[in-house]
């Protein structure tokens, strides 16, 4: 069964220092951050906070979820990596009331077995080869 606990000050002091660095559009985005222990096959997720939650008593607008289990054995650079990752979801959007906090999908989601098969036959598996080639460089 999954456990759910409040993050350490280190991992708290991480998302600020992610957050007012790349994304100082959401400084008024209230994220809740909670860390999960037990079997669990994700690093993190990221999920904006809808009326259930609210429901429930969660103030906020994003729920920032990090695998405990996972996080222990993580190089700081994978911990900086995830953050960055899971914040990289939020997105802002016009209303016609304001603007209301949603989230952003991957640019790439493939399955490996694919691009063995076919290799980048996608133009966003095309600029991903591109990107990584560059970084290796």
């Amino acid at each position: 069964m999954a456990e759910f606990q409040k993050p350490p000050k280190e991992i708290r002091s991480l998302v600020k220092e992610i957050r007012a660095k790349y994304y100082p559009k959401f400084d008024k985005a209230k994220i809740v951050i909670l860390i999960r222990f037990g079997k669990w096959d994700k690093w993190g997720t990221i999920q904006r906070v809808g009326k259930m939650h609210r429901q429930a008593g969660i103030d906020g607008d994003y729920i920032l979820t990090l695998n405990g289990d996972a996080w222990q054995v993580m190089t700081e650079k994978q911990h900086r990596a995830l953050v960055d990752h899971e914040l990289y979801h939020m997105r802002r959007k016009k209303t016609k009331t304001g603007i209301a906090f949603v989230l952003r999908h991957h640019d790439v989601e493939e399955f490996v077995a694919i691009i063995k098969r076919y290799g980048d036959w996608s133009p966003n598996l095309k600029l991903l080869r591109e990107v990584l080639l560059k970084k290796a460089q």
